[in-house]
C-alpha cells in the first residue's frame, strides 16, 4: 500500500499565507455587516485603521460604552467654534482654573450673557480684553460700577454689585 498525499490547492496556501502573515503582524480579518452604503463602509475602514492608534482605540471604546457622548461628539463634530475651543486646550495645556472658568461662563446666565455680547463686537472685544489686562480694574472696579461701559459692566458682575446712580452732577 502506498500513501498518496494531495496537493493542496494554489488558493489554500494563499490563504495559509495571508494568514501567517497577519498573525505575524498582530492582526486578524473578520467580516462584518453594516448597511449598504458607502458612507457605512467607508467609516468600518476608517475605524479599522484608526484602532491601531492607542488613542483613538481608547476613544472608539469610550464612545462605544457611554450614549450619552453621541450626540455631544456629533454636535461638537458640527460646530467650527466647539472644535476651536478643543484645538485652543490641545495648544495650550488645559488647567483646572482654565475649565473652572468655562464652567462658571456656561452655569451662570449673567456671565454667559456678558461672553455673548463681548464676542459681538470688536469695540467689546477690545474693552473687554483691557479690562482683563490691567489688574487694577478689579481694585478700581467699584467707581466703575456707576458707569455704562462694558467694563463696568463686567466689573459689576465680577465684584457682584448692583448699578448706583451716582450723587451729584
Amino acid at each position: 500500500m502506498a500513501f498518496v498525499r494531495t496537493k493542496r490547492s494554489k488558493e489554500a496556501l494563499r490563504k495559509e499565507k495571508q494568514r501567517k502573515k497577519q498573525h505575524d503582524n498582530g492582526t486578524r480579518q473578520i467580516n462584518l455587516d453594516v448597511p449598504n452604503n458607502d458612507r457605512s463602509r467607508a467609516t468600518m475602514r476608517g475605524a479599522a485603521i484608526a484602532i491601531k492608534d492607542e488613542v483613538s482605540h481608547q476613544a472608539i471604546e469610550l464612545l462605544l460604552a457611554n450614549e450619552d457622548l453621541r450626540p455631544l461628539i456629533v454636535g461638537a463634530a458640527a460646530r467650527p467654534e466647539i472644535r476651536e475651543i478643543v484645538g485652543l486646550i490641545r495648544q495650550r495645556q488645559a488647567t483646572t482654573n482654565s475649565l473652572n472658568a468655562a464652567k462658571l461662563i456656561i452655569n451662570d446666565p449673567d456671565l454667559a450673557t456678558l461672553v455673548e455680547r463681548a464676542i459681538a463686537t470688536g469695540r467689546v472685544r477690545e474693552a473687554m480684553e483691557v479690562a482683563a489686562a490691567n489688574p487694577e480694574f478689579v481694585f478700581f472696579g467699584r467707581n466703575a460700577a456707576t458707569e455704562r461701559s462694558p467694563c463696568a459692566w463686567l466689573a459689576r458682575l465680577l465684584l457682584r454689585v448692583r448699578r448706583t446712580r451716582r450723587a451729584g452732577p
